[in-house]
């Protein structure tokens, strides 16, 4: 995986590498000991955090690395209740949102926060009984931390609708936000504000959806 740290591109997978483009130069890291960086992490308050775990969701492990210092620290476990091993991670910029995407291997799914300056987690509301999400992405946009996946509660077979929830620390509650009207898919991302979906049955489309304005276009 890779993670913007504002002046750098910080490379995880196989040995840790630091890309500059301003001098279009890499240069290696101290690599990080007793840990295997996962596929999953979030830049937060000057530091790379990771957690996950690549065989066991329900014995997961983290560690965060300082660039500037270039060392490595281990962070607090999570909550038992988290099912890290196919989840979503998102910065607000000083903490870490984390959400525990259903799948096979999980059975579950729940959300936390992350604080790296007290080594800390806090445990957050549960999302709406109605949604089961399933191959979830998510991002941190507009003050909110944004998941969207496949809602398996509202149809288990087939091709279940996508549906985007949207956590308020304000409120301290979940909303949901606009789907998409074509279920088919095949992954997404946020680029800013907006959330960009690759169908999979169909070559070529795309849908958009934005959180601030909760509506969704092809």
């Amino acid at each position: 995986m890779a993670l913007w740290t504002g002046s750098e591109l910080l490379v995880s997978s196989g040995p840790m590498m630091m890309w500059d483009p301003d001098t279009l130069t890499w240069r290696t890291t101290n690599q990080p000991p007793g840990f295997s960086p996962v596929p999953y992490g979030a830049w937060a308050a000057g530091e790379a955090v990771f957690y996950g775990s690549r065989w066991d969701p329900h014995n997961a492990a983290g560690a965060a690395y300082d660039p500037v210092a270039d060392t490595w620290r281990s962070i607090a476990p999570g909550p038992e209740t988290i099912a890290a091993g196919f989840h979503v991670m998102a910065s607000s910029g000083d903490e870490v949102y984390v959400f525990g995407s259903y799948s096979e291997n999980t059975q579950s799914q729940s959300d936390a926060v992350y604080d790296p300056a007290t080594d800390s987690w806090r445990v957050l509301p549960p999302i709406p009984d109605e949604f089961i999400l399933s191959g979830s992405f998510g991002d941190f946009v507009n003050d909110e931390f944004i998941i969207m996946g496949e809602n398996w509660k509202a149809h288990p077979t087939g091709s279940p609708p996508l549906v985007g929830l949207a956590y308020s620390a304000l409120r301290d509650a979940w909303r949901t936000i606009a789907g998409l009207r074509d279920p088919a898919r095949d992954g997404g991302r946020f680029f800013g504000s907006l959330a960009a979906v690759r169908h999979g049955e169909k070559l070529g489309g795309k849908d958009r959806s934005s959180p601030a304005t909760r509506s969704s276009r092809t």
